[in-house]
């Protein structure tokens, strides 16, 4: 009888012991289940977050020059771009909600060692899609701009040129072999192994790159360009030196055995492009592009227009009469003859609307110092001098006028232009007629400008500070723009540092219907920055110690 209760006893203690097990399974299940949904919802809330950070980037983008400039003198790039709230917790302020923020690599820093609140424009960027104008306007000038750039060699400008269909200037020539140019002053021995046949023979880089390149990274793929010229040693894309970059280094020379002798070697790729002055991220882009559109947002006029009468009516809005009635009677009669000997005064001469405009404008500057041979209702023709005169050794008050006001092209879009306030000197020697000194002598300059309201207009503050003559005036103002309305960043969902975080870089496009392109995410490199970064010392803590007054 004993035995059968003890047996019992075992029975039920077992029983137990299982459902207990069972029960804990259950419960740490359960556990598990509601992490994985709770992380699900905090991942699937923080890139809402970044998708809400994208849209006021869209939005940043596509306002006016003007209102930027308003926004921005209004207030801080901090106050603009860091950690704007999407959510307001009335019951525990104290708890921080989900908010974005919007970083890019600070200008002018060495290598990739800072960031900053705001977006990048793209146009303060050589426009790689331009060069082809350029080139097909200057031929061999496309080489010369890439030239330009920090540590490219003469041999990788021809790799680059023919990723792009160019053709190259003075480079290698079809069929020739790579060793010839292989050497350690270039770096492009990475580029010959990818130009490798599986015989081992080397063939021309010109006749490899098959895809179109579209972007920075079809241009590293292509093996034009090196990883760490494009993006230096930011894997994480943090903009900031990665610290595992010099043990990777040491790793690979450990292991230096275990690489083919067919392909490349560590000791190819020396750190030397690490040290350079800025990557190529910050120089180069496929996708600057701006609204055609005055400062303030408006229209500009298409003097082209084949109504005069409606020509007028828009002119008169913004200038005054007889500004007007000499770029009408342009439109009517064009300019007149060297040969041409006035017969009587132009003195308040007023357009007849219903002579066509059939004299093309093909640059606004062809109105400067202009003469017209109008008609007169005394019989014969008068001269009708142009309003607009350039005045030596002082500023030209028109000249904002005809770069802001009007525009002789009726695209709705200007694709390419170079941003002659943010362009670093190595992107304005690239632009078509300005030479090295030329650049440095604008950098010099333009911290003038940024206060300047009016100079804040147009491109024209060149010429009225004496930079440049109206020559030189008059070739550069197809190349360059005071902003453009596509921007470069990363945007960052969070709430702390210890939910969810949704992070990625991203082109904001607002010519045409706005839009981000080429999206990169980076959740697989990690956090990148801690939330009292992202929200400038915005924290709980902080909050708590205002509160109670410490």
């Amino acid at each position: 009888m004993r035995v059968q209760r003890g047996t019992a006893l075992l029975v039920v203690m077992v029983v137990v012991v299982m459902m207990a097990l069972a029960a804990y399974g259950f419960v740490y299940m359960m556990q598990a289940e509601y992490s994985s949904v709770s992380f699900a919802r905090e991942h699937a809330q923080a890139r809402e977050a970044c998708l809400s950070g994208q849209d006021y980037g869209l939005l940043w983008a596509g306002l006016s020059r003007g209102q930027r400039q308003s926004q921005l003198q209004a207030s801080s790039k901090q106050d603009l771009f860091a950690a704007i709230s999407l959510e307001r917790n009335e019951f525990d302020e104290l708890t921080p909600g989900w908010s974005f923020s919007l970083l890019s690599p600070t200008p002018g820093q060495l290598g990739n060692r800072g960031w900053q609140f705001g977006l990048v424009d793209e146009s303060s960027k050589l426009n790689l899609n331009a060069l082809r104008q350029w080139d097909e306007q200057s031929p061999g000038h496309a080489s010369v701009a890439l030239s330009a750039l920090p540590g490219i060699s003469e041999f990788q400008v021809g790799q680059i040129l023919n990723a792009l269909g160019l053709p190259s200037q003075g480079s290698q020539t079809q069929g020739e072999s790579l060793e010839l140019e292989n050497s350690p002053a270039n770096s492009d021995r990475r580029s010959q192994f990818l130009n490798t046949t599986e015989s081992g023979n080397t063939t021309s880089v010109m006749g490899v790159r098959t895809a179109p390149v579209r972007s920075l990274t079809d241009l590293v793929f292509s093996g034009a360009v090196d990883y760490e010229q494009m993006w230096g040693s930011d894997h994480d894309r943090n903009y900031l030196d990665d610290q595992f970059a010099e043990a990777i280094k040491t790793v690979e020379d450990e292991y230096a055995d275990l690489f083919s002798t067919e392909g490349p070697r560590p000791e190819d790729f020396s750190g030397e492009t690490l040290e350079m002055g800025s990557p190529w991220r910050d120089l180069l882009t496929f996708h600057s592009a701006e609204k055609n559109l005055t400062h303030d947002g408006q229209p500009r006029i298409w003097i082209n227009h084949p109504s005069l009468s409606e020509l007028q009516q828009k002119l008169l809005e913004k200038w005054p009469s007889e500004w007007v009635e000499f770029l009408l009677a342009y439109r009517q009669y064009g300019p007149a003859d060297e040969s041409f000997k006035a017969t009587s005064s132009a003195s308040g001469w007023v357009a007849d609307l219903s002579v066509q405009g059939t004299v093309p404008i093909e640059s606004v500057f062809d109105l400067v110092g202009a003469t017209v041979a109008v008609p007169v209702s005394s019989g014969g023709q008068a001269a009708l001098n142009s309003p607009f005169q350039e005045v030596t050794n002082e500023p030209s008050s028109w000249i904002h006028a005809l770069l802001d006001d009007i525009t002789v092209s009726e695209k709705t879009v200007l694709s390419g232009r170079v941003n002659v306030l943010l362009a670093t000197p190595e992107v304005l020697s690239a632009v078509p007629g300005i030479e090295a000194s030329l650049a440095q002598a604008i950098v010099q300059k333009r911290g003038e400008i940024q206060g300047s309201p009016e100079d804040q207009r147009s491109v024209g503050w060149l010429l009225g500070h004496q930079l440049v003559d109206l020559s030189t005036m008059e070739r550069l103002a197809p190349y360059l723009t005071m902003g453009g309305n596509v921007y470069s960043g990363q945007v960052i969902g969070f709430r702390d540092d210890y939910s969810a975080f949704y992070r990625c870089t991203a082109i904001l496009s607002a010519v045409g219907q706005p839009k981000a392109l080429q999206i990169e995410r980076w959740h697989a490199w990690g956090r990148g920055f801690q939330s009292i970064e992202l929200r400038q010392g915005a924290t709980p803590q902080d909050a708590l110690e205002e509160a109670s007054g410490l």
